[in-house]
């Protein structure tokens, strides 16, 4: 796949891939919220049976797709305005409405609650979300590795070393990680993997190849029951003993994940998730929370009932946000944005 094709015009099977990782997501939250309030049912529970199947990789997948369109020519200035813009200011857009959709919906919603269910209801601005920031640092990182060498392959030497030595920052608990700084440490070789990967999606011996790598390490975790090590929020089981077949499981899994998706015409309702995939990841922890919270009692149902819930709690959760989201990029309102 060409550079040229990359930018000329908006890639609909990127859009269907991201489309499905936040839908991934948003399933793997919502189990989350389901074990803190205390519900659950079989849909959940086949959920959590699929989660290391994808967990282990979903988040670099993220950070890959992110890295095809990765610039090394601009300068420090443009760079950081230019990301600011697209991943900080949503941020903060959509931080602050999701803490007024909240607060309605509280005040409208609470006497449906289950009384010992309860949260008060909050008005804030919140930055913990720690993909937005860490790609934000990972992307300033890998434009400081494209300044400091033009070759290639040292490029490649020095992003293995970074990925290494943020696995290593991971035990090291005295050094607070702020602004998920070690995170993105860590995820930053993803980037200039993404740039590789992009270059190498219509050959099938590589998707074959990558099939027979993601499926080999994946059984031998499996197995063996080392425990899958986790790329997502703490980095759960992410170790030096962790840290290739890791890399390994991420790069090959993403790989193969990738072509499938580029074999995809048209998937209008994924895109329509995967062109709004920072408004879902931002605001959708607080539905899930409320539609739990109101449908409880279906929760605890027969299996039929049960499922419904859990679609309908995913489905809110997931196209609130993209309303929202598609409603300030109208051609009047995307200034809010810093479009």
């Amino acid at each position: 796949m060409s550079e040229l094709a990359l930018h000329k015009d908006r890639l609909h099977w990127v859009d269907t891939a991201k489309g499905i990782l936040i839908l991934l997501m948003a399933m793997g939250h919502m189990t989350q919220r389901g074990d803190e309030l205390g519900v659950t049912c079989h849909a959940m529970e086949a959920i959590k049976w699929t989660d290391s199947l994808w967990s282990p990789i979903y988040m670099a997948t993220f950070f890959i797709i992110s890295g095809f369109w990765v610039k090394d020519n601009q300068g420090l200035k443009d760079f950081i305005i230019k990301n600011a813009k697209s991943l900080l200011l949503p941020l903060l857009v959509f931080s602050y409405l999701g803490g007024i959709f909240h607060e309605l919906s509280y005040e409208i919603l609470k006497h449906t609650y289950n009384a010992d269910a309860l949260m008060y209801p909050s008005l804030v601005i919140s930055l913990d979300y720690w993909f937005v920031l860490a790609l934000f640092i990972a992307k300033c990182l890998y434009w400081l590795v494209c300044k400091l060498t033009n070759d290639e392959r040292l490029r490649w030497v020095i992003s293995g070393l970074v990925y290494l030595i943020g696995v290593l920052l991971l035990k090291v608990w005295f050094l607070p990680n702020y602004v998920c700084w070690k995170w993105a440490v860590v995820m930053m070789i993803y980037l200039p993997i993404g740039r590789a990967i992009v270059k190498h999606l219509t050959s099938w011996k590589a998707f074959l190849l990558a099939i027979v790598l993601f499926c080999a390490v994946w059984f031998v975790f499996y197995h063996f029951d080392f425990g899958f090590p986790y790329t997502t929020a703490g980095m759960k089981n992410l170790d030096m003993a962790r840290a290739l077949p890791s890399f390994v499981l991420c790069v090959t899994g993403s790989f193969v994940f990738l072509k499938l998706c580029s074999l995809v015409r048209r998937a209008r309702v994924l895109e329509l998730l995967g062109r709004n995939t920072l408004a879902i990841y931002v605001m959708h922890w607080w539905i899930e929370i409320l539609a739990i919270k109101v449908m409880r009692n279906y929760f605890a149902q027969g299996v039929w009932l049960s499922t419904a819930a859990t679609l309908v709690t995913i489905a809110v959760a997931v196209f609130i946000p993209c309303l929202i989201s598609e409603l300030l990029n109208l051609p009047k309102l995307k200034w809010i944005l810093g479009k």
